[in-house]
């Protein structure tokens, strides 16, 4: 049976993209596991298909720091495997030191929905989902950073409300996300370390806590 990773964000004090992720200000309590409940009628997972990256399946757009003047570069290409590979370079040159993709506006309605389900194969980089509203605009994102294994599919559970919306890197008031006016994903690196990366994702998920944690979601284990 498949395993889930949470991330869990607490306490996040953005300070403009050019913040490295820390345990005290990202991941705040680490990554707990717990198996995810697989259908009773069926082996079909959870919630409500995203996106899958098949043929037809629509590009994401780079934004990379080039619009501050930097020279780091990326893109969001649609693999003949079905999967999203988000890759590219980062560099500091200029003062730059972020990358992301966002997927095209396209606003769906997934109230009652409590978060993202996503399956990625990473580099053992931190990675922001970054989510964007009909009710706050083009130019707010939410965010939650999320880990990866380095050479490893893992499956990350993305709870709606622990996203902290941003504007231009800083954060805002402008309260809790809506998960009834979602218009547009993306994925953003901006850890600070120079060089290649590379994220895979296989699909993104809307689902509800009681479809994966049927008994609850489990305590974290003392001092984690």
């Amino acid at each position: 049976m498949p395993r889930v990773m949470i991330a869990v964000l607490a306490g996040l004090l953005l300070a403009g993209c050019s913040l490295a992720p820390n345990p005290e200000n990202t991941l705040s309590g680490g990554i707990m596991e717990n198996e995810i409940k697989e259908s009773a009628a069926n082996d079909t997972l959870p919630g409500i298909l995203l996106y899958d990256f098949g043929p037809d399946s629509e590009s994401w757009n780079s934004v990379d720091d080039n619009v501050m003047g930097g020279v780091s570069s990326s893109q969001g290409r649609i693999e003949d495997d079905g999967t999203l590979k988000f890759s590219g370079t980062m560099s500091l040159e200029n003062n730059g030191g972020f990358s992301s993709i966002r997927s095209p506006w396209n606003p769906i309605d997934l109230s009652g929905r409590d978060g993202l389900l996503i399956r990625v194969l990473g580099d053992g980089k931190i990675y922001r989902m970054r989510i964007r509203s009909t009710a706050t605009g083009r130019e707010i994102a939410y965010n939650s950073f999320f880990e990866t294994q380095q050479g490893e599919w893992t499956t990350i559970y993305l709870p709606f409300e622990t996203m902290v919306p941003t504007y231009r890197g800083f954060r805002t008031g402008s309260g809790s996300l809506d998960p009834g006016t979602i218009s547009s994903l993306g994925l953003m690196l901006s850890d600070k370390q120079p060089g290649e990366f590379s994220l895979r994702v296989d699909w993104i998920r809307a689902v509800s806590e009681k479809e994966i944690f049927p008994e609850g979601i489990p305590e974290q284990e003392a001092g984690s």
